[in-house]
């Protein structure tokens, strides 16, 4: 096959759309997010929600959730430790140990998934605007160690973030 492509010009756009990116190149941990959501649960009687979920998946079989009780204005210029033992901050973390299928339903199915224990804190948040996106948004990392049945798996990992916040 031959062919050639002739572009007169390549122009950038700004990305306008960003949820939540996690991206380290870390050898001892590496993620980089290649999809993203978020999420909240309102309650029933009274107009506040609850129960932020910031979740990630990567282009390597991880997903990454990260759960918050407020949303993320609330967590500026503090340490919020991220331990689902002691409060409603946490983190989830799975690994993809499934088969190498395509699924258009996109059903999440517990036996394809390894779960993992965290415990770690998030530092840094700050509130910016303009760098990688044109609206306001939180920039941080989430230090954190990884454990299987009580036995340390990755310790120390660091994973900066990048989150816009809900606007509920």
């Amino acid at each position: 096959m031959n062919g050639s492509i002739n572009i007169d010009s390549v122009s950038s756009l700004p990305c306008n759309s960003l949820i939540f990116e996690v991206r380290t190149v870390d050898p001892k941990f590496r993620f980089y997010s290649m999809a993203s959501s978020n999420s909240a649960t309102k309650y029933n009687d009274r107009d506040e929600y609850y129960d932020f979920k910031f979740s990630a998946s990567s282009n390597s079989g991880q997903w990454l959730v990260l759960n918050l009780e407020k949303n993320l204005s609330n967590y500026t210029q503090k340490e919020t430790i991220l331990d689902k033992s002691r409060g409603l901050n946490y983190v989830d973390y799975y690994e993809y140990i499934g088969p190498l299928i395509y699924d258009d339903y996109l059903i999440f199915n517990q036996k394809d998934w390894i779960k993992y224990e965290t415990k770690g804190v998030m530092q840094n948040l700050h509130e910016t605007k303009g760098d990688m996106y044109q609206y306001s948004y939180y920039t941080g990392n989430i230090l954190f160690s990884i454990y299987k049945d009580g036995k340390i798996v990755k310790e120390n990992v660091v994973l900066p973030f990048a989150a816009a916040p809900m606007n509920l």
